[in-house]
């Protein structure tokens, strides 16, 4: 599965405003001033980490388990038209 190109403009652009609002929050929350926020919800990676979950390179799992049944990672997920992938921290 690609990411289709209209979803991918959605996500850098919510990349860009959630920056803008993590930035307003440590600049200006009295609360905050001890750490920094990092507002990356998407992270936008230019090589995939882990194993392939299909034929076409489109989709790749890092997993790693701490536990039974305790396991946390990240998914990639090709781009449309490009050659960045789309990298989703997971824990299950």
């Amino acid at each position: 599965m690609k990411i289709p190109k209209e979803i991918v403009e959605k996500i850098r652009q919510v990349n860009e405003l959630n920056n803008e609002i993590c930035k307003w929050m440590n600049d200006y929350i009295d609360n905050f001033e001890d750490f920094e926020i990092n507002g990356l919800f998407w992270e936008i990676v230019p090589e995939p980490r882990g194993e392939s979950q299909d034929d076409d390179g489109e989709e790749y799992v890092d997993q790693r388990t701490y536990g039974e049944d305790w396991h946390m990672g990240e998914a990639y997920y090709k781009f449309e038209g490009e050659s960045n992938y789309l990298e989703m921290h997971f824990e299950c």
